[in-house]
């Protein structure tokens, strides 16, 4: 479908009208009907009302979100617009860069929207600003408990990523209390929390990994978690410490279903 260079760019001046007084309702010229929506962190679907869902609970969380259009490149009906969203999250400055691959049809209609970003700076602001979380939890968004839509493997992949990254970050910035949630709490203190920093750190990262928009890096980082978990099973069962090796063993189950229930050729956090 050949669509002129100036029906793109009357495209993306809509669209950054849009993200610069942003409401659910501010694209509805824009979108069609059934517009087919990929989206980290968000729900996928088909429709404006799943578009309007989504804005609604970042608006929510965020209610200064703005976004600002940095560039964009066109070929044929598809068109790739770099945004950057802005806002405060937790008290402090907070953005994010993504490109969306948008399909449009003759009429100019976005039929499909495609997202590209990285989820792990978005879930690192929630750990770390614990001001944010009753916003958070009122908005509805994901991450923790795998609030996303999508398959299971979908699913369990991103609460496991959230949760590990979540946990790994809360650790890192209190080790004594981190020390005390698993039974530790009598352990050598002289370490100043280094031994604990140094799980945290693993966790983390495999957390990161296991929500990066990469394919190959979310994969990865779902197997070492599981891997590095039956490991920890082995480790607490060997210190008889029981609960440890129990939610261990729990992480690996998790990690072992989402595994399995991959669809071939599709991402893992998908």
């Amino acid at each position: 479908m050949s669509i002129s260079d100036t029906k793109r760019g009357a495209v993306v001046d809509a669209f950054a009208s849009g993200w610069r007084a942003p409401a659910p309702h501010a694209w509805d010229d824009l979108l069609h009907p059934e517009v087919v929506l990929e989206q980290p962190l968000l729900r996928d679907g088909r429709g404006r009302a799943v578009w309007h869902d989504a804005v609604a609970r970042l608006l929510t969380f965020v209610p200064d979100l703005t976004g600002h259009v940095h560039g964009w490149a066109g070929d044929g009906d598809i068109l790739y617009v770099d945004v950057e969203l802005t806002g405060t999250v937790g008290g402090r400055p907070y953005s994010v860069r993504a490109v969306d691959r948008l399909t449009l049809d003759e009429d100019g209609l976005i039929t499909a929207r495609r997202s590209f970003l990285d989820p792990t700076t978005f879930v690192t602001a929630i750990a770390t600003r614990p001001s944010a979380w009753p916003a958070w939890w009122r908005s509805g968004l994901p991450p923790l408990a795998a609030r996303t839509s999508g398959d299971l493997a979908a699913r369990v992949t991103t609460g496991l990523g959230a949760t590990r990254l979540l946990v790994g970050s809360a650790a890192l910035a209190s080790p004594r209390l981190a020390r005390r949630a698993v039974g530790l709490a009598r352990a050598a203190e002289d370490d100043r929390g280094l031994f604990v920093r140094l799980f945290a750190a693993r966790d983390a990262a495999f957390g990161a990994a296991t929500l990066s928009s990469s394919p190959t890096a979310s994969a990865l980082g779902l197997r070492l978690g599981a891997l590095c978990d039956l490991a920890d099973v082995a480790a607490g069962l060997l210190a008889g410490r029981r609960g440890m090796a129990l939610a261990a063993a729990g992480f690996a189950a998790l990690g072992g279903l989402a595994i399995l229930s991959e669809r071939p050729g599709r991402p893992p956090n998908r």
